[in-house]
């Protein structure tokens, strides 16, 4: 075998070498933006979850607070109510004993 000849073969056997090693390090960087995604995507997914369960807990907190203020409402209107329908009585009762004390005497 000529130079010329071991030459070639050494260069063609190092060109060989160097598209594997490119096919190589392209899977490897390949995998490694999989991964990279997927850790990605995984964290986003964890972190919805987490806000989705805040929010859920915020909602039924909010809730609790305004069916307590509900409830406080509807005592205080019916304390209004009965304390109204109790005035409303006594104004109907003094104004019919002043009806009875002012008006004209019926004669038999």
């Amino acid at each position: 075998m000529t130079e010329f000849e071991t030459a070639s073969l050494a260069l063609r056997e190092a060109t060989l070498f160097t598209a594997i090693a490119h096919v190589v390090v392209a899977f490897v960087i390949g995998f490694g933006q999989i991964g990279i995604v997927w850790y990605g995507i995984r964290t986003m997914q964890k972190m919805g979850a987490q806000r989705a369960r805040e929010s859920d807990q915020r909602h039924e907190e909010t809730m609790t607070a305004l069916a307590e203020r509900h409830a406080e409402s509807m005592t205080a209107l019916q304390e209004l109510i009965k304390g109204t329908d109790r005035k409303h009585t006594e104004t109907m009762t003094a104004l019919q004993e002043l009806i009875r004390r002012t008006g004209t005497p019926q004669h038999a």
